[in-house]
């Protein structure tokens, strides 16, 4: 059972109010409530979803933003809370993407579409190796 106090975390989270951090995070992010609203997203992300980079996105639904083949899909991973991991290439720049849903107290409260410019030469570490 969740608590008074978890539900109004979601409420005060949906009113579109954007966290101050959010706004200059350095990758595109879009955070979305459970009824697809855009609550929160850094200015990279607005310059992609909207032509000069409309901040007026905040409160609008995050499908209306995407082209047919991507509205479907993204429904789909937000309906069926799936995590969507992967990376791409455009114009020689490498992009990892995570897609996942978000929760409060395990509660599904909404959607965020994370993406991040991948450096050439990624290090990577196997914390594995002794």
């Amino acid at each position: 059972m969740k608590s008074v106090n978890d539900r109004k975390a979601i409420n005060q989270i949906s009113t579109g109010d954007p966290h101050p951090w959010v706004k200059e995070f350095p990758a595109r992010l879009v955070v979305i409530d459970r009824n697809n609203t855009i609550i929160d997203l850094t200015e990279q992300a607005a310059r992609v979803l909207s032509p000069g980079g409309s901040p007026e996105l905040l409160g609008r639904s995050v499908l209306d933003c995407h082209p047919e083949q991507a509205r479907a899909k993204l429904l789909e991973l937000i309906q069926e809370r799936k995590t969507n991991i992967y990376t791409y290439t455009r114009e020689g720049q490498k992009y990892l993407v995570v897609q996942a849903p978000w929760t409060i107290s395990g509660e599904f409260a909404g959607y965020f579409d994370l993406t991040i410019k991948l450096p050439a030469n990624l290090p990577h570490f196997d914390r594995d190796l002794k």
